[in-house]
């Protein structure tokens, strides 16, 4: 049961982090000032140092890569920046999932965390909703007869 729960979790907070739009630049590369376009990356996972996101190109990571994130939460924009890039697999298909240590300031962090907590307040409702419509069609779900066993 305690199983079910973290997994359940995950999937929820992944589910959030999908819904975060995160746009990624290039500002540095080889300790020189460069800028790119910005592209759209997926947001995988999100820790108060760190970030997993997957994207459809291979990025030079062994070459002093910085990064540039404008991560879009509700109606407001954080941006911060991030180094030490660490590409953690390639799927030629799907593109690359990389590591990247950032480092974002007190208010833009508290407004991070206040819009993802919000999302997440807003989407139990929803879920639950889901949930319930999907299990109303499982022919597995409805009640089993009751035997009467007495003689």
């Amino acid at each position: 049961m305690k199983q079910m729960r973290i997994c359940d979790r995950q999937a929820v907070t992944q589910w959030l982090l999908s819904l975060l739009d995160c746009r990624m630049s290039i500002t540095g590369l080889c300790g020189k000032p460069v800028q790119s376009r910005y592209g759209i990356v997926q947001v995988m996972s999100l820790s108060p140092t760190e970030m997993v996101f997957s994207c459809p190109w291979i990025l030079p990571v062994n070459r002093g890569l910085t990064l540039s994130f404008e991560l879009t939460a509700g109606p407001n924009t954080i941006r911060f920046s991030g180094s030490q890039v660490i590409r953690l697999d390639s799927v030629e298909l799907q593109g690359c999932r990389y590591r990247v240590r950032y480092d974002i300031g007190g208010p833009d962090r508290i407004w991070l965390l206040f819009a993802v907590n919000r999302q997440l307040s807003e989407s139990r409702g929803l879920m639950a909703a889901a949930l319930n419509s999907y299990t109303a069609y499982d022919p597995g779900v409805r009640p089993a007869n009751q035997l009467d066993m007495q003689l």
